[in-house]
């Protein structure tokens, strides 16, 4: 009875010790500037928190810095879309049960449109993120597992938008040739712009 009653000790102490060290990885809060140092520091880990805060101060607009142009909250995700050396990335966040966001990880590259299928602890999303350039896009159809997704994109420079998918897809990007983009008379644009956007 003594050993059951000393096991179950320590097992409560082990997960709660376990919890902790869990918690402890959700240390982002919901604030743009934490956000911009923390992107700064997980997509490139040679510089130290302290640094980049430091620095920052000097020449926020600066262009070697994270400059955080749109976020989205979704059920238990956050995206942010920033720019960096000229370049569009986002990052995927994971919120915690202490209100505080993790990184799970950023992307970053030369052209100006991002797509992604996303799982959150609700379902399965299309993410698209970007850069609207002269607002010429005002909606894209998407082509996926046979099914077609009518996704608005409002008129501003930078976006992020989504649409709900069946839990059941599988594919965790789409394919550029399945996604056409309109204006706002209804003309598919897609050709002019993917020489914009995709480089």
């Amino acid at each position: 009875m003594k050993k059951l009653f000393w096991g179950g000790i320590f097992l409560l102490v082990f997960v709660f010790i376990g919890f902790i060290i869990n918690l402890s990885s959700y240390r982002i809060l919901n604030d743009k500037r934490q956000l911009e140092i923390s992107v700064m520091s997980f997509a490139n880990p040679k510089y130290s928190l302290i640094s980049i805060n430091k620095d920052i101060d000097k020449d926020p607009q600066d262009d070697a810095y994270v400059d955080i142009k749109q976020e989205l909250k979704l059920d238990d995700k956050k995206f942010a879309l920033y720019t960096l050396d000229k370049r569009i990335g986002y990052a995927a966040l994971t919120k915690g049960l202490n209100n505080k966001y993790k990184i799970d990880f950023t992307e970053r590259g030369s052209g100006y449109f991002r797509n992604r299928i996303i799982e959150t602890n609700k379902g399965k999303y299309i993410i698209l993120l970007g850069k609207n350039p002269d607002m010429k896009i005002t909606y894209t159809n998407i082509q996926l597992d046979g099914k077609e997704y009518k996704i608005e994109i409002p008129q501003q420079e930078y976006y992020i938008v989504y649409c709900k998918v069946p839990n059941s897809t599988q594919v965790n990007f789409i394919n550029i040739n399945k996604i056409k983009l309109f204006n706002e008379n209804d003309v598919d644009i897609t050709d002019e712009m993917i020489r914009v956007l995709i480089r």
